[in-house]
Order: C-alpha cells, then structure tokens, then sequence
C-alpha cells in the first residue's frame, strides 16, 4: 500500500515541524524512535549509562538541526539512525582504556565478549582507519544500495526485515545488497591498487 513511504512523510512533516520548534512533534518523534534507538546505541557501546547519554545526544542533536534534515537524502529514522551512530562511534573514540576495537562496533549479540582478540594500538588504528574508509564508501552508494548495506552492517538485520524496514520487496533488497557489494569491492580494489 505504500505505507512505509506515507511514514516516512509523516515523520518528514514532524521533523519540519520540530526545526519550527513544535514541542509536541518532537515528543512524537521522541516516542516513536527512542526505543529502536537506544536499541541500536546498546549494541555499539555496550554500556547502559552510556546507550542513555547518547540518547539524550541524539535527541538533542534532533531538535537542534531539524533544519537540516532532507528527506530527498534519507528517510527520517535512518538521518536519526546516522545521528547515533555518529555520537556512539564518537563516545567510544574518546573512551580510553580499554582500546575499542572493530569488533566491538560491529559484533553480532549473540557473539560472546570473550571472542574478540587483543589487539595492539596499531592494530587498533589500522582497523579504525579501514572502518572509517568502509563507512565513506557505503555513504557514498545510491538508495537501497547504501540503505541496505548500513541496515545489514549497523543493526544487523536480515534481508527481509531490510524489505520491511525500507518498505520494498525483498527482491529489491537482494539485488541492491548484491550490487552495493560488488561496488564495494571494486572501490576496495582500486583503493589498494
């Protein structure tokens, strides 16, 4: 029916509402997207207090550039989506010690904390350099190819719950992963060339 699109315009006109100050539709936004959130920031920093000061980061970074929200560019959850991994990978960059490895932004859940090797500084550099280069070059690929690869590699959904989040059939979803892949693979290699 086109609901996820009718969404995204409804939460589109809450965000232009909230730049114009409307307490009421930033409570709404609040409401509908604290939750998957806080959610989301858990799974980066594994750490209660931390998932909570990010929150309360996020929404304050809403409601202060609403104004720069563009729906052309991305659907309103996935700009507040970008806003806290943009915190989250900020707050654990600025945690010393322990050193915060890749693993640790991207480990699955269900991955005990003990599998994750010790690494050195210059280990550790190297990975956030090569994570930062991956993030770059997905930012860099067209909708769904970008929005499904960010979905799959950031809250580490399925193809199909990709198809429903985005509201596209999950065909959709797989040619895009396919396609983003593989130009993934071709920035990678001309970027080591």
């Amino acid at each position: 029916m086109g609901e996820g699109t009718d969404n995204a315009a409804f939460e589109a006109e809450l965000i232009r509402r909230v730049a114009q100050g409307d307490r009421p539709a930033f409570e709404r936004i609040y409401s509908m997207y604290s939750q998957p959130l806080m959610s989301y920031a858990m799974r980066m920093v594994r750490d209660h207090m931390l998932a909570e000061e990010v929150l309360q980061d996020v929404f304050l970074r809403i409601w202060k550039h609403a104004k720069s929200y563009d729906l052309r560019l991305s659907r309103p959850f996935s700009w507040a989506v970008l806003i806290t991994r943009r915190i989250c990978l900020d707050r654990l960059r600025r945690r010393k010690p322990p050193l915060i490895t890749e693993a640790d932004l991207i480990r699955d859940d269900r991955q005990p904390p003990e599998a994750v090797d010790e690494t050195t500084p210059r280990d550790e550099a190297r990975r956030s350099d090569d994570y930062e280069m991956l993030s770059e070059m997905v930012a860099s690929l067209p909708f769904p190819q970008r929005e499904s690869l960010e979905l799959a590699m950031q809250r580490g959904l399925t193809q199909s719950e990709i198809a429903q989040t985005l509201n596209i059939p999950i065909g959709t979803v797989k040619t895009a992963m396919y396609r983003g892949t593989r130009r993934l693979r071709e920035k990678m290699a001309t970027r080591h060339d």
